[in-house]
């Protein structure tokens, strides 16, 4: 499937970082442009909905929202959170390294502060907040109502999908061939 296609990408480039913080720059760069591409966002609406969208009548409703809001919450989301030197400075703490390539422990450390990040509960109110406001719903109710029934579980289980396949990332780029 395609989105498992994505999350497997966007896992491998974060794994892949060699310690650099430049290095690291440039992939989130790359990556960022990446996950706002339409595919991309037609591929994350559709994990997003298999997700979330309870199974029974509610699911139609539920998944038309969600292509309808996501692309463009994401749009919205994306410039500001996957801002380059926010994700390897703050998120990630890349840019502390000098040189020398990652390790796995280092690999399954930095996927599991990228998880921890998505669900504090502060982090998330942040971009709650954030999407409510003049940068996406303009305190528009039915955009609220999304935000509010949506958004956080879908974060949650994003960061699920990225603990879960931590240690089969990390050892799928590994150069030397250790394993985790």
């Amino acid at each position: 499937m395609r989105s498992t296609l994505v999350l497997s990408v966007f896992l491998t480039i974060i794994a892949s970082i060699e310690g650099s913080c430049e290095e690291c720059l440039n992939i989130f760069t790359v990556y960022q442009e990446g996950v706002m591409s339409d595919e991309s966002l037609a591929d994350q609406s559709l994990f997003a909905s298999q997700a979330v969208c309870p199974d029974g009548d509610a699911y139609d409703e539920c998944h038309d929202l969600i292509f309808y809001y996501w692309p463009t919450l994401a749009q919205a989301l994306y410039p500001v959170f996957l801002q380059p030197e926010r994700v390897c400075s703050i998120v990630l703490g890349a840019c502390k390294y000098s040189t020398g390539e990652i390790t796995c422990e280092e690999c399954q450390s930095w996927l599991d502060t990228l998880a921890d990040n998505m669900v504090q509960d502060d982090s998330i109110a942040e971009r709650i907040d954030f999407l409510k406001g003049e940068q996406y719903c303009n305190e528009e109710e039915e955009c609220v109502g999304f935000i509010d029934a949506y958004f956080k579980h879908i974060h949650e289980v994003l960061a699920s999908a990225i603990i879960e396949r931590s240690e089969t990332t990390c050892c799928d780029i590994s150069d030397n061939g250790v394993c985790c």
